[in-house]
């Protein structure tokens, strides 16, 4: 696991998945794999919903909570 994860909220979920890519070097809509092995859009610019959203995906945190990584909420 990387030393930084990224806690993001994917088009029209309410969750956040956890990601190991800083989302904003690719553009929205890329697919990205979680470290649940799942696949998240990037969110565009300007989505709105996310800054709402706190509840994260329960296997992302079981995974990324043993590691201890530096952990970043990202909104678009």
């Amino acid at each position: 696991m990387r030393e930084t994860v990224y806690w993001l909220v994917g088009p029209g979920a309410r969750v956040r998945h956890a990601v190991e890519f800083a989302p904003g070097t690719f553009p929205g809509g890329q697919l990205l794999p979680t470290v649940c092995n799942r696949w998240i859009k990037i969110p565009f610019a300007g989505g709105g919903h996310a800054e709402s959203i706190i509840q994260r995906c329960p296997e992302c945190t079981s995974a990324v909570r043993p590691h201890q990584p530096c952990e970043v909420t990202w909104n678009a």
